[in-house]
């Protein structure tokens, strides 16, 4: 008796081996060229099998026909027992002969897939398993079990459920065609249709198929067979920007990576909004979403989910009038840019002095009109900066006298940048930034601006940006901005084994405590090209997007870390002065040493040479109360890396070495910390999570007993590993929380009206349903009366803080906090020029009690810092403190090294200044003792930075 063939390896779940055999066959026809790649038997591959009679079709009119089959999952034959008759020495027949009825079902199956192969379906030919089946036999083991077979039948798709449409770039060539019973489909084309024709068949609950081929004019043809493996479904809604609901509008989806689908998925909300994809793959999905006289809308999500959001705002023209002389309006422009405009856009005014921003979404925009000179000798002018307005307001700009900034960048050692990128914004504002290059001379004069505070900054390729600057623009000639650009650092080393071997491909993760961007020139950079090349509709950036890197080892190198060369080197360039750690990973290794080092300005640190360590793996498996595995459960790790556990609850964390602390987590469950040491052998561990189904609820009540509405009720674990949870109370004053973990938390209540209270609760177990009701009494009140020193006059506008609560003075000088629930309350009471007072009032039992505080009126400070050349330090903040040293106020220096600060009490003080970190390695710092007049500036207040 022969011995069955061998089957193969049900080594992935089914609907793993459905998305592979589709993603095989889309692949198969996308990359099809007839001209290059062409069948066995020398038909090209993706080519349409000519059916006879096609001449009979009318010849405007070409038909496609195909047939389309569906996995449905196999229910799980439980085998019957066998008896086993020893002494009659027929066991081993008896076995063997349920071992060839265990194949016949396989067999049969396998002369299904070679009827579709037949066919020239791609996707079905190797649906039994891949391609190792045909090749060496080698890796059958003969004592092994037989696997069981394939767990999916193919059927054809309910009746009623599958449609077929064409598509020829974007556009429907064909109507929606139903299959017949068996899945067969004949489509017929719209008259004059042919060429590159993408058919897209649909069947909910299973994955797309989308097979493009050439249809030849007036020709018949047939599709190869297709097979669609289990989808998910992806929902939600379309609203406008108000929150109604759209009809008929078309949502376009596409997977992330899309591997070239020629089509995307499309959806059409209904009459209340909503939209569902029923044929998506599992994964990240792109939604794009548009509308006439709607902005373009697009929405990451993750298939499968339910209840998006998808809000399609409306296009409105934005209106309104510039106001000046004729011959100004006549060279006018309108510059805008917000929440829905970027770049800067501009509009050249009519004649008349009215302007159309047409297609402006709805938003928050800022706008400015502008007269720039062409001619020498021409007056510039420009508007005030408008900000806040939506496109729904008739805005009037005012043109007034605009001036121009000169500004000189140098590099450390004073000589000349030419091409730095000087940016200058409006400090109030934040929007519609002045950007220019400089010339040869590291020169450049930019506006035209209205008088106003700005800040302004620059930078330039292989310098480092240097620190913004304030100044003012108040009409007068405006003195030369300086700014010096410093150098960067770089950091470079290698990544070696123990034996001192290099590793290639490990990661080199760098972080510091400072803020700092890798590449920020080069962003910069691009930012100014986009802003100066700024042209075309308003809203779209002009050139080419580039790509973003959506995965991969690759991709990973544009931010704070990078790969190893073949030699395991690596280097960190662009760098800014300050204190970095270096730290190495690879999976094959546990990780390195963390390396400290301090960098300072323009400083290089080359050889910094990382050391990957021996290790072990590091496994385990996550199971929930009953211990059945946890699929999808989510294992972080200390170092920052996480993995999800497989349908057998298994992760692997990689080698490792030492310490090691594990946190698991997943839906419906509650968290669980693991520490684990990893030292001479591998680790494998086991997670067990108890459920998370406890539940509290309960009622907020004011002093009266009256339901408290909107109070926010906060939620804390105290064991650290679960989420912070908010409730809102419902009219009634209820509030529920579900799905808890059992243990210790904490509830923290607020409202408006009350002051707030904090109730620690205990869920003994798992199925814990706690009812705690809490009353929120009114708390006490402070009322504030701020005088004037001398005079008593009320000091209006003065900030009161205290309890938590801040507010104002009225014109009577009285303010009023609320709410306070502690017995001793700290209230600090300030005013712009003037002094600043701290008082506390204990609590008497009084439902208000009043307070009276009164400011005298401080002195200014005025100065300049310059180092030890004698040149102004711009950027740097100075700290003015009292004799005890309380912080009494900070100011910036600007572009020429001035600074100034108003409201100081009157006294002695201590004015101290630091250097500019990008040159804290070069200079010292600063202080000098003087005092304090009321009512009087004391000026001349000079801080000098000398060489360390």
């Amino acid at each position: 008796m022969s011995e069955p063939p061998p089957r193969p390896s049900a080594r992935r779940p089914w609907w793993q081996w459905g998305a592979l055999a589709l993603l095989a066959w889309g692949l198969w026809t996308l990359l099809d060229q007839p001209t290059r790649r062409r069948a066995d038997d020398g038909r090209p591959e993706a080519a349409l099998e000519s059916e006879p009679g096609g001449g009979e079709v009318p010849a405007a009119v070409a038909h496609v026909q195909g047939q389309v089959l569906v996995e449905v999952p196999r229910t799980p034959v439980v085998p019957e027992p066998v008896v086993v008759v020893l002494d009659e020495g027929s066991g081993d027949e008896d076995e063997g002969e349920g071992e060839d009825e265990g194949e016949t079902d396989w067999v049969g199956e396998g002369e299904g897939e070679t009827d579709w192969a037949d066919e020239g379906d791609g996707a079905a030919t190797d649906w039994g398993g891949e391609d190792e089946g045909t090749g060496d036999p080698a890796w059958i083991d003969d004592d092994e079990p037989m696997p069981e077979p394939s767990p999916v039948d193919l059927r054809p798709p309910p009746v009623g459920s599958c449609q077929v449409i064409a598509w020829q770039s974007g556009t429907q060539v064909s109507d929606p065609t139903p299959c017949a019973a068996d899945g067969a489909f004949d489509v017929p084309l719209h008259p004059g249709a042919h060429g590159r024709t993408a058919f897209e068949i649909l069947v909910p609950g299973h994955l797309r198929a989308v097979l493009e081929v050439d249809v030849p004019e007036s020709g018949s043809g047939r599709l190869p067979p297709v097979a669609l493996g289990q989808a998910e479904t992806l929902s939600g809604s379309v609203v406008d920007g108000r929150g109604e609901p759209l009809e008929d509008i078309v949502v376009e989806a596409m997977p992330r990576p899309n591997l070239h689908e020629p089509e995307p998925w499309r959806a059409t909300s209904g009459p209340d909004g909503a939209f569902a994809f029923h044929t998506l793959p599992p994964g990240p999905i792109t939604l794009r979403a548009r509308a006439p006289g709607h902005a373009t809308s697009v929405l990451e999500a993750i298939a499968p989910q339910t209840e998006l959001l998808v809000t399609l705002q409306a296009l409105v023209d934005m209106r309104g009038r510039v106001v000046g002389s004729p011959e100004a309006v006549a060279r006018a422009r309108v510059r805008i840019e917000g929440s829905g405009v970027w770049p800067v856009r501009e509009e050249a005014v009519r004649p008349d002095g009215s302007f159309v921003l047409p297609g402006i979404p709805d938003g928050i925009y800022a706008l400015e009109a502008v007269v720039e000179a062409h001619e020498p000798g021409e007056v510039e002018l420009a508007s005030i900066p408008l900000e806040n307005v939506t496109p729904e307001l008739a805005i009037t700009l005012a043109l007034v006298p605009a001036h121009r900034v000169p500004v000189e960048v140098r590099d450390p050692e004073g000589d000349p940048v030419d091409g730095a990128r000087v940016v200058l914004s409006n400090s109030s504002v934040g929007l519609l930034p002045r950007i220019a290059l400089t010339d040869d001379w590291g020169m450049v004069e930019i506006g035209p601006v209205v008088p106003g505070p700005y800040v302004i900054r620059a930078d330039a390729e292989g310098l480092l940006p240097s620190p913004p600057v304030a100044l003012t623009v108040d009409g007068d000639e405006m003195v030369t901005q300086v700014l010096v650009l410093a150098r960067p650092g770089r950091i470079s080393g290698r990544v070696v084994d123990e034996d001192g071997r290099p590793v290639a491909s490990a990661r080199v993760e760098l972080s510091a405590d400072h803020l700092f961007t890798l590449g920020e020139g080069e962003v910069r950079a691009r930012f100014a090209q986009a802003s100066l090349r700024a042209a075309g509709s308003l809203g779209v950036t002009t050139g080419p997007v580039p790509e973003v890197p959506l995965d991969g080892e690759e991709a990973a190198d544009t931010g704070s870390s990078v790969l190893t060369d073949a030699d395991g080197g690596y280097a960190f360039g662009g760098l800014a002065p300050g204190v970095y750690r270096l730290e190495a990973s690879h999976g094959h290794y546990a990780r390195s040493d963390e390396v400290e080092l301090r960098l300072g300005a323009g400083g290089a640190r080359a050889g910094v040479e990382l050391v990957l360590r021996t290790g072990h793996r590091l496994t385990g498996r996550v199971l929930d109360g009953n211990e059945r595995p946890v699929e999808g459960a989510l294992v972080r790790f200390d170092d920052g890396r996480r993995v999800l556990t497989d349908e057998r609850g298994v992760f692997d964390g990689g080698v490792r070495r030492g310490r090691q602390q594990l946190l698991a987590s997943a839906p419906g469950l509650a968290p669980r910390s693991l520490e684990v040491w990893v030292r001479d052998d591998p680790v494998d561990v086991e997670i067990q999570l108890a459920r998370a189904r406890a539940r509290l609820s309960g009622r907020i009540e004011g002093g009266n007993g009256e339901p408290l509405p909107n109070a926010r009720i906060t939620l804390r674990t105290l064991d650290g590993l679960s989420p912070t949870r908010i409730e809102w109370t419902d009219e009634r004053g209820l509030y529920r929380f579900e799905d808890l973990p059992a243990g210790p938390v904490e509830l923290e209540v607020d409202h408006p009206d009350h002051g707030p209270t904090v109730q620690r609760v205990e869920l003994r177990d798992e199925d814990a349903d706690e009812v705690v009701d809490l009353e929120l009494a009114q708390g006490w009140s402070i009322e504030i009366e701020v005088r004037l020193a001398g005079t008593r006059e009320p000091l209006a506008g003065a900030r009161v803080e205290g309890g938590g609560h801040g507010t104002h003075t009225d014109a009577e000088g009285l303010a009023l906090l609320r709410n306070l629930v502690d017995e001793r309350v700290r209230v600090e009471v300030s005013a712009e020029g003037y002094g600043r007072r701290t008082l506390w009032v204990e609590h008497d039992g009084a439902d208000r009690q009043a307070r009276r505080v009164e400011l005298s009126e401080g002195g200014s400070l005025s100065g300049r810092v310059t180092d030890y050349r004698g040149e102004a330090v711009p950027g740097v903040e100075v700290s003015v403190r009292g004799p005890d040293g309380d912080a009494l106020g900070l100011a910036r220096t600007d572009a020429s090294g001035q600074w100034s600060l108003d409201g100081i009490p009157a006294g002695d003080v201590v004015v101290s200044v630091d250097p500019p970190l990008a040159r804290e390695d070069e200079l010292r710092g600063d202080r000098v003792d003087t005092d304090v007049l009321r009512g009087r500036e004391t000026r001349g207040v000079d801080l000098r930075l000398d060489r360390r």
